[in-house]
């Protein structure tokens, strides 16, 4: 079956066609064959009995010619026949292809005359004529035995029989002459040999008893000439009649025979022809059918399965095996359309189901984050304020419970968008590194709280901008840092990024997130990831949290394409890794403009950052790099065209503010901008200082602080002893301190607990600002006013949303030619349609509610 299977119904009907109409005709050809040969056979018989005629003839002919010779008569008649009968008979040979009966009758004398032979020369040649004719006669017989028509045979072999008792008969009676003139006992002994031959014969032919009637008369007139030595011509004539019977009714019998070979022939070739025509035009029919049926069975299926029309119907015309099927097939059909139907109604009342549910996650997450907003951004505010240490600690109570609110409210959120298969990913060209240290900025405080080790390593292979959902990767990296700062009590924790080509514009990037806590028991491994599961109920106790962290972390990762390994010792420490496709985009790196043409003076105060950040310089072009130890006189030519980066890797300690000071006294007019490891994040050095960077977070960051302190040093020219006799600020930053910023922003938003929070941000941090209770009133503003720098909108507002507010300011700046203002998105909703929509709007960036002040800031810093 397996060889029948690579074959086409096409190729199987012509086999079966074609195969036994082959078969029958190799019988019908074999069968035309035998009777062809056999009506060559009659036809060889039809002309071996015109030669046993002619054989007759000239016996008689010989005969007459010798019997004339004693009777003293002129025989050249006789003689000129002989000749003739002789060539006719010779000519009979060729036509039944016998060379050896060919030559002996070409033996045969034709010429007794007196003139040229005596009696004896007679005698003498008749002896010879006679072993001739008996060779004949013997070849005749022979070729007799090779024929297939036994009856004929029998007839052909009883007249060369009587023939034979002819010949003998004429022999006995011309030396009975010749010993009736000649008296000898040679010729008595030839008249006895013919005479028992003839006896032989006669006798044989009369036992047999279908032939015993017909030659009873022979055998009488034989006995007649025995008896009374005469009647010989009585018996001769006896002879010759029933020679001439038997030779005409096996003359009739093979003309019939012959008649009957040719209309079997020529039924055969009929009957194969009608076949032939028969068996190809029903096989051909049978193909035609299953194939225009196949076809028929094709084209309604692909239609059905391409425009769901079950009205199509398979042609049920005919009473074979096909109509069944295409009856059976219609009742599938029919089933099938009525299973869609019901596939249909369950899939829309399952989408229905789901939309209701999504709709509902994103009205409550909505509804919880704008009050959170208020809770989470007013005890921000609070937190600026002077507290008692007893009031402080209650305020980081509502902090941390705030921000578990929220961070439950968005792993509940992405799940439910997951698993109901909403959840897309949207790829766009990214920094991995700004994904990185935006990433750790965000939970580098915790480290910071717990003395741990943070550790960056970006391979330089890793391209500066990759095709990725920024937002996804940092939602990943969020959640595996997260959790290894919350199991990690001491020692480190590592991201690594390296990246490997595939293509030329292709490659795969791989980011591992390790540390050196608790780490996973072995059990644990393979239910780690289901959802509200963790390493086991303990771990529940002792840190808290739902267990939907690497669920989702590993559901995300599988979206974009890669899988998450994880590897791990319990009181080892764990690594998460996971490795995705993405393309290389072919951008480089801005140049920052105002930091091109200056010298940067690294100070390295055994703190071993001289080196990454020299690497960071480059990346961005800045190749004006000296670098000093702290003991090393720093020596300026330009000081309008430099900046001291002091790195150190703690300045807690009081001579690290002495350093300063005498930097900073030393280089009034050079900006000076303190590097420290995340561990000492000193907040006290605001006059002294024109920038703090954290290490190890760098990037644009870094870039920024730098640019910032050319402008925030003229600000920071303040005596040295009012800087050493002054009591340290609690928790004040130099930008909130400082700050030149002089943008008017225009905040859009409906809720007043909201506006309150924004509005106090703001405020508090230098940047003054109107409000719009809804897009309606904000579009009113901006169209009458071109003094906002910055527009900060809500999404879902009454009278007229964010969105359709965007859109109208956008139309507003192109019918009046004015520059384009940036308008960030202040949204209570992070579903990604939401999101989507607030680009295609013509928004600029967006802030998920509730937000931090330092996000806040942060956006408007970068966005400007």
């Amino acid at each position: 079956m397996t060889l029948l299977d690579h074959l086409s119904i096409k190729s199987r009907v012509l086999v079966i066609t074609f195969v036994p109409l082959i078969l029958i005709s190799l019988f019908f050809i074999k069968e035309t064959y035998d009777h062809i040969k056999n009506n060559n056979n009659l036809h060889s018989i039809s002309s071996n009995l015109k030669l046993n005629q002619l054989l007759f003839s000239y016996i008689d002919s010989m005969h007459m010619a010798r019997m004339s010779f004693l009777s003293e008569v002129s025989t050249s008649s006789e003689s000129l026949d002989s000749d003739i009968l002789i060539n006719r008979m010779l000519l009979k040979t060729i036509n039944i292809e016998s060379a050896k009966l060919h030559k002996e009758i070409s033996k045969l004398d034709s010429t007794i005359n007196k003139e040229n032979n005596t009696l004896d020369a007679i005698i003498q040649k008749n002896e010879s004529q006679i072993n001739s004719l008996n060779n004949v006669y013997r070849l005749l017989i022979k070729n007799i035995s090779t024929s297939k028509f036994e009856f004929i045979n029998q007839k052909l072999n009883l007249l060369n029989q009587l023939n034979l008792i002819h010949y003998w008969a004429l022999n006995e009676d011309w030396y009975t002459l010749l010993y009736s003139r000649f008296p000898s006992q040679q010729f008595e002994k030839q008249i006895d040999r013919f005479y028992y031959q003839q006896y032989l014969y006669i006798a044989d032919l009369i036992q047999t008893e279908e032939l015993n009637s017909d030659f009873q008369a022979l055998k009488t007139a034989f006995d007649e000439k025995q008896s009374f030595q005469t009647n010989t011509n009585n018996y001769l004539s006896q002879i010759e009649e029933n020679r001439n019977t038997v030779l005409s009714d096996l003359k009739q019998q093979v003309t019939d025979e012959i008649k009957n070979q040719q209309l079997t022939i020529t039924g055969y070739s009929i009957l194969l022809i009608s076949l032939f025509i028969l068996i190809t035009g029903i096989g051909l029919s049978l193909s035609s059918r299953i194939r225009s049926y196949l076809k028929m069975v094709s084209l309604s299926m692909n239609s059905i399965e391409k425009n769901h029309d079950y009205s199509i119907k398979l042609s049920e015309n005919g009473k074979d095996e096909l109509t069944v099927f295409s009856s059976e097939m219609n009742i599938l059909i029919a089933k099938r359309h009525q299973n869609e139907k019901k596939l249909i109604n369950e899939k829309e009342e399952a989408e229905n189901a789901n939309k209701a549910k999504t709709t509902f996650l994103a009205n409550m997450s909505h509804e919880i984050r704008t009050p959170l907003n208020g809770i989470i951004g007013m005890s921000g505010v609070l937190a600026e304020t002077k507290l008692t240490p007893i009031q402080l600690d209650y305020l980081n109570t509502i902090e941390t419970s705030s921000q578990t609110l929220l961070v439950l409210i968005n792993d509940i959120l992405d799940l439910s968008k997951i698993e109901a298969g909403n959840f897309a990913i949207y790829s766009q060209p990214s920094n991995v590194r700004e994904v990185i240290f935006d990433t750790l900025s965000i939970d580098i405080a915790k480290a910071t709280e717990k003395n741990l080790d943070l550790h960056i390593h970006i391979s330089p292979d890793v391209p500066n901008f990759l095709t990725l959902d920024e937002h996804r990767i940092k939602q990943v990296l969020m959640n595996l840092t997260s959790n290894a700062m919350k199991f990690t009590h001491k020692g480190f924790i590592s991201i690594s990024v390296s990246f490997s080509h595939r293509v030329e514009n292709e490659g795969y990037l791989t980011i591992a997130v390790k540390d050196s806590g608790i780490g996973i028991n072995t059990n644990a491994k393979d239910n780690i990831l289901n959802p509200f599961i963790q390493g086991d109920s303990s771990i529940t106790r002792r840190f808290g949290g739902t267990g939907l962290g690497l669920t989702i972390t590993n559901q995300l990762i599988e979206l974009m394409g890669g899988t998450l390994d994880i590897e791990s010792e319990q009181e080892k420490g764990s690594r998460f890794s996971f490795r995705i496709k993405t393309n290389i985009v072919n951008k480089k790196l801005p140049i920052p403009e105002k930091l091109e043409k200056l010298t940067i003076i690294l100070v390295d105060d055994n703190s071993s950052l001289s080196r990454p950040l020299t690497e960071e310089l480059h990346r961005y072009h800045i190749n004006n790099i000296i670098v000093k130890k702290e003991t090393d006189k720093i020596t300026i030519f330009d000081s309008s065209k430099a900046i001291i980066l002091y790195c150190v890797t703690s300045c807690l300690e009081e001579n690290c503010r002495e350093k300063l000071i005498s930097i900073h006294n030393n280089n009034l007019n050079t900006p000076l901008v303190l590097v420290q490891k995340h561990k000492s994040r000193i907040t006290t050095l605001d006059s002294i200082i024109d920038g703090l960077v954290t290490f190890p977070i760098l990037g644009h960051r870094f870039i920024k602080t730098l640019e910032n302190s050319l402008s925030i040093h003229q600000e920071n020219q303040i005596s040295i002893n009012d800087v050493m006799h002054s009591t340290p600020l609690h928790s004040k930053s130099q930008n909130e301190k400082t700050s030149l910023n002089k943008e008017h922003i225009l905040i859009v938003e409906d809720n007043l607990v909201n506006q309150k929070v924004a509005s106090l941000f703001l405020g508090n941090s230098g940047y003054t600002f109107d409000i719009a209770n809804n897009g309606q009133e904000a579009v009113e503003k901006f169209t009458d006013s071109e003094a906002y720098n910055i527009i900060l909108m809500d999404c879902m507002m009454p009278v007229k949303d964010g969105f359709t507010a965007t859109k109208e300011i956008r139309k507003v700046e192109k019918n009046q030619k004015r520059k384009k203002i940036p308008i960030i998105a202040l949204t209570a909703s992070i579903l990604d349609q939401d999101i989507s929509k607030c680009y295609e709007s013509g928004m600029d960036d967006f802030i998920a509610k509730p937000f931090k002040k330092e996000i806040l800031l942060e956006k408007i810093m970068t966005i400007k």
